[in-house]
């Protein structure tokens, strides 16, 4: 019968088969008798005694020590006005590592500092005295400089020789005529350009080194400032030029610091003077003396 077994596992090749079986057979004690390692402990070894009444274990031992350390540093820390609270947990670590690594790369933070009186007080605010407007003693002592508010007055010449009559302290609005025809009106001192301001008419001839100040682009008025002047010529009623020189001889404030107005009152013609002249075209004849006398 072993024979016929044999033969059959010869016939259908499986002799693989019965030698894998015998090589476990023969590995599996081998795996279970290998020898124990020989850190291993044993099994009955016995358990640690317990330490005597009144002493600790050199574990708990380290452990108070590291809670007193802990616990000392903790005071320190308090007693410390510079330094900050203590942190824990994961988050506070994460926390506390993303602020080290600020610091190390933009530099310490810096600590404020408080200063207080001897008697514990904050320190008085210093402020800033303000400026005296106005002398409090003495002759180096800053003045307010006060604008000047009273009116200007301004005297002329005006002829046809030179030099012409002296015109003194002209008022608003007074006129300079010739061959019975308005030359010029002084209307006003102007102070932002610092000169005398006269409506002319826009047929005017000017002469000299004072330009013509244009109104849409009709030839209006001159600004003569002190010391200069001009030579205006017009055509009179009977077809004829007549030529006058104007000039500014000096602008000077009124001597008078409380005065708030000219001296003279200006001419009862001056204003409706001083509208027609200004309503004339290029072209048309020149302004009649006796134009508002009706």
């Amino acid at each position: 019968m072993l024979r016929n077994l044999l033969d059959e596992v010869r016939r259908r090749h499986l002799w693989p088969i019965p030698v894998i079986a015998l090589l476990v057979a023969v590995a599996a004690p081998l795996l279970f008798l290998k020898s124990a390692p020989p850190d291993a402990p044993l099994a009955s070894a016995p358990a640690p005694a317990a330490a005597p009444a009144g002493q600790l274990p050199a574990r708990a031992l380290l452990a108070t020590s590291d809670t007193r350390k802990r616990a000392a540093r903790e005071r320190s820390r308090k007693a410390d006005p510079f330094q900050g609270p203590s942190s824990g947990g994961s988050k506070t670590a994460e926390k506390k590592t993303s602020s080290d690594k600020k610091k190390t790369d933009t530099g310490p933070e810096p600590v404020p500092v408080v200063i207080t009186n001897p008697d514990g007080t904050a320190p008085a605010t210093p402020t800033t005295p303000a400026t005296p407007t106005a002398p409090i003693g003495g002759g180096d002592a800053p003045t307010k400089v006060i604008p000047e508010t009273r009116p200007m007055l301004v005297n002329v010449r005006f002829g046809a020789r030179i030099p012409a009559p002296l015109s003194p302290v002209i008022p608003r609005l007074q006129t300079f005529n010739a061959g019975g025809r308005v030359v010029a009106i002084f209307v006003k001192y102007s102070p932002t350009r610092d000169k005398a301001v006269f409506a002319i008419a826009p047929d005017s001839l000017l002469s000299g080194d004072i330009d013509c100040r244009r109104k849409d682009g009709v030839c209006r008025y001159v600004d003569i400032p002190a010391g200069k002047g001009v030579r205006l010529t017009v055509t009179t009623s009977s077809g004829t030029l007549v030529t006058r020189r104007l000039d500014v001889v000096s602008i000077n404030p009124h001597p008078d610091p409380s005065a708030t107005s000219g001296v003279s009152p200006a001419p009862v013609n001056g204003p409706c003077l001083l509208g027609k002249l200004l309503t004339l075209s290029p072209g048309d004849a020149s302004l009649a003396t006796d134009a508002c006398m009706d």
